[in-house]
């Protein structure tokens, strides 16, 4: 069995027979203020001034009156008739919101620009299966001239004398 657990398996926090029973502790006493004061060489003396501050701090913080607190505004409930005349009021504020913003959607769909397709020759890139083929798009004389031939012969080689 593990360690504080008696032969009647008495967990950790059971007593496990009547000579193994808790004993009362003794009520602890108040501090008296001369106590409560620490000597004078255990702490620093910056210590000890801040102390001093923070209890005077804390005395004057007690004996202060308290500040009467604001008093809070009545509310009353509306009747019938006020919250009507709120609602009207509020139905012309939404009206009026909802225009604006429907204008600016409006607005904003008018001069937005269309996409079009692009005009006049372009290049044609296509890539499947490792092989890449360039091609030109636009019309019959899409394509730079100097494709429509063949290519000039080599210059003869230069040799030296």
């Amino acid at each position: 069995k593990g360690k504080g657990q008696g032969a009647t398996g008495a967990g950790a926090g059971e007593a496990a027979g009547p000579s193994e029973a808790p004993r009362p502790r003794a009520p602890k006493r108040p501090r008296t203020p001369a106590e409560a004061t620490i000597q004078k060489g255990s702490l620093r003396a910056s210590t000890l001034k801040a102390s001093e501050a923070a209890s005077v701090e804390r005395v004057r913080q007690l004996t202060r009156p308290k500040a009467a607190a604001a008093p809070k505004p009545s509310l009353r409930r509306l009747t019938q008739a006020e919250l009507l005349e709120e609602a009207k009021m509020t139905e012309v504020i939404n009206k009026a919101s909802l225009a604006a913003m429907l204008k600016m959607e409006e607005a904003k769909r008018v001069t937005a620009p269309l996409q079009r397709a692009p005009d006049g020759p372009r290049l044609l890139l296509h890539s499947k299966g490792g092989r890449t083929t360039l091609s030109f798009a636009g019309g019959a004389d899409a394509g730079p001239t100097a494709l429509a031939g063949r290519a000039p012969p080599p210059p003869p080689r230069a040799l030296c004398a």
